[in-house]
């Protein structure tokens, strides 16, 4: 087969990198491992790593405290680990 160097170079533009490819797999990687957390963690995580707000934001929208927030987002992180790492 003859080659058409601008075809082909207008290929290997088009394919992600083996960052994004990589990146991809962790981001689905890490939804399934979340959507295993109990609710109330899943929830914690979301609104402060997702939605960006702080912990006192989070207690707020949740009708807690701070201190309860840390030790959810705490317990969430350290199961998230241990789902990733299986």
């Amino acid at each position: 087969l003859p080659l058409n160097l601008e075809k082909d170079v207008e290929l290997i533009d088009t394919l992600p990198s083996n960052f994004e490819i990589d990146n991809e797999i962790v981001k689905l990687d890490l939804k399934n491992a979340i959507s295993k957390l109990p609710d109330l963690q899943k929830q914690v995580i979301k609104i402060i790593f997702f939605q960006g707000k702080t912990q006192n934001e989070a207690a707020k929208l949740l009708g807690t405290n701070q201190v309860e927030i840390s030790r959810i987002k705490n317990r969430a992180i350290d199961s998230l680990r241990k789902i990733l790492v299986c």
